[in-house]
């Protein structure tokens, strides 16, 4: 079964997608999107961080550290994203792991191969990006 979304009444859907989407718009004016399929999440330049694939979009991270622009990238199968310009290098590192198959690879040129790529294959809706993310301690953990 896919992941859904639900668009408020009167809302307008900014997704730009290629690939499977079905929405459907019912009498109390919800919908639901399905996308399936594979999405690439790479950097680019030095502000940027493309989405590719099944969703398409281009993040600027936008944080006030200009020389390590930083962002989390959070998809509707549950995967979190840890993305960090640093040193000429984009480093992607999975924070939370979703229902999608996760693979990446690294960057390892900072002239022309200079951004880690991750790709997500399964069911994804949709992406956000930002700045913050909070995470529950470990049952049994103890908090410092």
């Amino acid at each position: 079964m896919g992941s859904t979304a639900t668009v408020a009444a009167g809302a307008t859907n900014t997704m730009r997608t290629s690939g499977t989407l079905r929405f459907n718009v019912g009498s109390t004016g919800t919908g639901m999107c399905e996308m399936v399929g594979t999405v690439t999440v790479y950097g680019t330049s030095d502000d940027l961080i493309e989405v590719d694939g099944g969703l398409r979009e281009e993040f600027n991270p936008g944080n006030d550290d200009e020389d390590h622009p930083h962002a989390f990238l959070g998809f509707s199968d549950g995967t979190v994203l840890d993305i960090c310009y640093i040193n000429g290098f984009w480093r992607i590192n999975r924070v939370a792991s979703g229902s999608a198959h996760y693979t990446k690879v690294e960057g390892v040129d900072n002239d022309d191969d200079y951004s880690d790529r991750a790709t997500l294959t399964g069911t994804i809706a949709w992406a956000v990006c930002g700045s913050a993310m909070v995470k529950a301690a470990r049952r049994g953990a103890t908090a410092r």
